[in-house]
């Protein structure tokens, strides 16, 4: 079962603190964390939540000064990648629900970043493109997301966030089967 981001978690706007409100300042990011408690770190699950959380504030107040949200960079990013597709697609790719897409693409489209056009098969459906400010700005989230998860992992070796992603792929990409009645934690 896929997990579907709803109309209203798309349209949240991250929170921001003033910086004498919040003292978890992380090299400019105001983010709502505290270190995890050890008592919750012997469960990776738990831990992947966690750094999840806080990953997903870091990584939206970097798109926030290009007037993007994460998964609008997910948009524009596989619209690049893989070229003009009908909006539902980009939906299933993104696990997104059709009303958060809709809401999503009409602010690309009103920030002249992507055009909806009419499919030439089907008259139901509406092709997504990339336009050329579209690329433009997707160059400049890659920097900005690039410099993002320098600060974010900073606490890691290159080669340890070199590990970390091609495990995460791994997990992300595999077939295991989410169906199994009990789950047993590695760490246990």
């Amino acid at each position: 079962m896929k997990r579907r981001i709803s109309s209203k978690q798309s349209a949240e706007v991250p929170k921001r603190e003033s910086p004498s409100v919040n003292p978890h300042t992380f090299s400019g990011h105001d983010l709502d964390w505290e270190p995890l408690p050890e008592c919750l770190s012997h469960w990776t699950g738990f831990v992947l939540h966690w750094v999840s959380e806080l990953g997903a504030q870091f990584y939206a107040s970097a798109m926030t000064p290009l007037n993007l949200r994460p998964l609008q960079v997910g948009i524009l990013q596989l619209l690049a990648g893989e070229g003009a597709m009908v909006q539902a697609r980009l939906g299933d790719k993104l696990r997104v629900d059709k009303a958060s897409m809709v809401t999503l693409l009409n602010d690309l489209e009103e920030q002249s970043l992507i055009e909806r056009r009419p499919h030439p098969s089907d008259r139901r459906a509406y092709e997504v493109h990339l336009l050329e400010a579209g690329k433009q700005r997707l160059q400049e989230a890659e920097s900005a997301s690039i410099e993002a998860a320098k600060q974010f992992f900073a606490a890691l070796t290159l080669e340890e966030q070199q590990t970390l992603n091609r495990l995460l792929k791994r997990v992300a990409t595999s077939n295991a089967s989410w169906k199994s009645p009990t789950f047993k934690d590695v760490d246990s």
